[in-house]
Formats: C-alpha cells, structure tokens, sequence
C-alpha cells in the first residue's frame, strides 16, 4: 500500500513548474595549502580540481527537475563563456532552454569560491546587478505567453542580479491573475515589498526581521512581522522559513500554525529556502491549496531521509568537473 508521501511524488510528475529569476553559475576551484605565498601573506592555494555547478534559480530548476516534474526555466545571461557553460549544463540534463536569452550587454553572474582543506577561503562574484531592459523583459514576457497554457504554478527566484526588474514583475503579475495561474516567490530583503498580488511570499525569518525591524524571537513576534508584511504585501500567505525549527504559514485573516521540519547538513549547492518554495510550488500545482496542508506533506518528504534532492558532488547532473 502506497504512502501519502509516495502518492503526493507520482503527483508531482503530472504537472508543470515555470521559473523565473536570476541564473548563477556557482564555479568551486578545490585544492590545498600548504605554505604562504612568498609575493604577499595570503595562502598559496594549489589547485587540484574545478567543479562548476548551476545556482541561483537554477536550484530550483534541479528540485524540481530531481522530483521528475516538467520544468521550464525563464531568464537573462551574457554571451560569455559562463553564460554557454549554463546552457551546457542545462542541455546535458535535457532541461529546455527556450527560455533562457543571451544578451550581449550583460555578464554572466558568476561565483567562485576557492576551497582548501574543504574550507572556503575566498570568494570572488562576477556580476552586475542593473534591471534587464524593457526589451529583454518582453522577450520573457512572450516566452510566457507561449507557455502558459502548458504553466500550473509560476515560482519566481529573485537574487537580485537585475532579471526581475520592477517593469517584468508587473507583467508577471498581472499575466498571472489574468490567467488564474498561482504565482509563488522568495525574494531577497530589498525587494520583498514589491511582490503585491502574489499568491504566496516565502521569505527567511531573519530577513523578515531586518525588513519589519521586529526581532524573531518567538511565534509572538513572528506574528506580528507577519501582520507588518501582509499590511505592506497584498498576498494570499507569507511562509516564514526559519533557521532551526521549520516553517510558520500565516494569512490575512491572523491564522497562524508552525510546521516542523529537521535540519539536514548543509551542501555545496541546495539551500533549505529553494527547496521549500519549490516544494510549495509543486503542492499547489497538484491543488493541495491549503498551505497547513502542503507544509505537513513537504516536512514529511524533507524529513525523510531517502529524499536527498540533489546534494551535488562531481559525480551527479547539474554540475561538471
């Protein structure tokens, strides 16, 4: 007899997730230290091998993608070598890349990290951060219209990195109600009052706290950033992703309740937010519209251990050595 869990995953792979947001190519140089470098007193890393893996939105793309839904992903990158490693990377794992514009006036975003003795030394960030033009917008706005009919949740995964400008954001909005398509989003701190109409806002509870200026010290005071954001955003539900003891859902009405979920080791390349909104982003697509609802089921797939959700190393999709 099949598990709600087991049955909650083979509904997964009936639907269809649209992402849209910043693509980062999340570049690792591994190696060793073993003496200071005679030109000035910084370690004099030898390197022993390179991994390039896909960050950013794209995490998402690999949830998602590892939980065997149909995946469409959305955004700008640059003409430049990292920008065809993306869509290398993209390719090799059969995920579409109709979607994804080259712009000649913009950079790749790229982030390298230079690791010895498996610990991260330095980190250098490639990148520009200014809104994509109107025009770039547009293009994605009609890759949409293309799609939509094909869409059952958009999740937007904004870092920053200029693809969700504030022009492109309206169109997705107003594209998403017109249409009745539920619209998901976890945005960075400067942004997250931008997202009004939005079905669901997921944001880390410590950014929500730099944002409401309400300390996250309990479920009180969680409540009350909740009442400061839902009064700033008009969304259907904020979920509060906190660092240590799992979500807590609220909606406009104050209803309010905490769902658990254990905290596995970190990894190179998933983040517990990503896999959340993705997460959440599938429940709805399967019409699980109660958040409680969805949250149970999402902390019964994280809790369990067979569920591994893509951690990265050298030897699995997504990344190349």
């Amino acid at each position: 007899m099949s598990s709600p869990e087991s049955n909650i995953l083979d509904n997964f792979k009936k639907v269809s997730v649209l992402i849209i947001g910043d693509i980062i190519l999340d570049r690792y140089i591994f190696g060793s230290v073993t003496r200071i470098s005679p030109e000035a007193p910084v370690p004099l890393l030898k390197v022993n091998s390179e991994l390039f893996t896909l960050g950013g939105a794209a995490k998402s793309v690999k949830i998602v993608h590892k939980l065997a839904a149909n995946v469409m992903i959305s955004s700008v990158i640059g003409t430049d070598w990292p920008g065809q490693k993306i869509l290398e990377l993209f390719e090799k794992n059969r995920v579409s890349t109709s979607g994804v514009i080259q712009s000649k006036n913009r950079i790749t975003t790229m982030k390298t990290r230079l690791v010895a003795n498996e610990q991260q030394i330095v980190r250098f960030d490639n990148e520009i951060q200014d809104p994509i033009d109107n025009n770039l917008a547009d293009m994605i706005v009609n890759y949409i219209n293309d799609k939509i009919n094909l869409i059952d949740v958009i999740l937007i995964a904004d870092y920053q990195k200029g693809i969700i400008s504030q022009y492109l954001l309206e169109k997705i909005i107003n594209f998403g109600v017109a249409c009745k398509k539920p619209i998901i989003v976890y945005p960075k701190i400067d942004s997250s009052l931008n997202y009004s109409g939005v079905s669901v806002v997921i944001i880390n509870s410590e950014w929500a706290s730099i944002i409401t200026g309400i300390s996250s010290i309990n479920n009180t005071s969680i409540r009350n950033m909740g009442y400061w954001l839902l009064s700033h955003i008009d969304c259907q539900q904020i979920i509060f992703v906190k660092r240590k003891s799992g979500l807590c859902i609220m909606s406009p009405d104050g209803e309010f309740s905490n769902v658990s979920i254990k905290k596995k080791k970190p990894n190179l390349s998933l983040g517990r937010i990503d896999t959340i909104a993705s997460l959440i982003s599938l429940c709805i697509s399967t019409n699980i519209t109660d958040l409680n609802e969805a949250a149970i089921s999402i902390s019964a797939i994280m809790n369990d251990e067979k569920n591994d959700f893509g951690l990265i190393n050298c030897e699995e999709p997504f990344s190349h050595q």
